[in-house]
């Protein structure tokens, strides 16, 4: 996984005025192992200090300064950070597109997705959730009401025990490891996100595809989302449904002799 970085980087005004810290905050967040093309992800303070040896406190000023010179806004409420123009030196086409449209999916409605959309709008970025109203002001956004779920942004893992009852038809050991997978990556489920993830199979179930051949494909190939099953990994679904048919034979042979 690499990112593209402009030499223009270190002669932009903007990040020449820049401290130190500020300035070596701003490259990791282009660089970090948790980034995406889209500039916009989930990356939790304290994993910032974790990987840039920067303490508490200097990873929030330095934050505060890129904030101040509009190079960067953060969703303290989803742990959300967004590098502004990091998309525009990612390249073009449909296919970053689409990753773009299924990384929006997994930032559990941050305040800072309606801005980027807006800030990108002649990309015409799909996204098929509703808007909240947004606080105005400062680019770090934070929640305007106590009441709203600020641990939703965490993940799975630091703090969000909850877990959604899963559907009979939902193989257990099968959704088990998708969760694994989705540690593995680093993009923990939340509760909330676990629940639209499961509400996304039952529509591919029903439109025929098999779920658990939709899972494990997601596992394969470590997606964050569930799609229809590709072409190449039609094999695996026939595979699943041919040991299926089998077992229910051999499960009928036994009970009629």
């Amino acid at each position: 996984m690499y990112r593209t970085v402009q030499t223009s980087f270190w002669t932009d005004p903007k990040i020449r005025a820049l401290p130190t810290k500020a300035k070596l905050l701003f490259a990791y967040l282009i660089t970090s192992p948790s980034s995406h093309i889209a500039g916009i992800y989930y990356l939790p303070l304290a994993t910032i200090s974790y990987e840039t040896n920067l303490d508490q406190k200097e990873t929030k000023e330095a934050m505060s300064l890129l904030v101040g010179a509009d190079v960067v806004a953060y969703d303290k409420d989803t742990n959300t950070v967004w590098v502004k123009n990091m998309l525009r030196h990612q390249g073009r086409g449909q296919k970053i597109i689409r990753a773009v449209e299924y990384q929006l999916e997994t930032l559990h409605h941050s305040k800072l997705i309606k801005l980027f959309l807006e800030y990108y709008q002649e990309l015409k970025i799909a996204y098929r959730y509703p808007f909240d109203t947004l606080s105005k002001g400062g680019a770090v956004l934070s929640s305007p009401s106590p009441s709203s779920n600020s641990s939703e942004g965490e993940g799975r893992g630091e703090g969000d025990d909850t877990e959604n009852a899963l559907p009979s038809w939902v193989d257990k050991k099968t959704w088990e490891e998708f969760r694994k997978m989705r540690q593995r990556i680093r993009k923990p489920m939340t509760a909330h996100a676990e629940e639209l993830l499961l509400k996304d199979l039952a529509k591919l179930k029903a439109a025929g595809q098999d779920a658990t051949a939709v899972v494990e494909q997601s596992i394969k190939h470590s997606w964050q989302g569930l799609f229809q099953v590709r072409q190449d990994d039609r094999n695996l679904q026939s595979k699943v449904e041919e040991i299926r048919r089998s077992t229910r034979e051999t499960l009928s042979r036994g009970i009629t002799k």
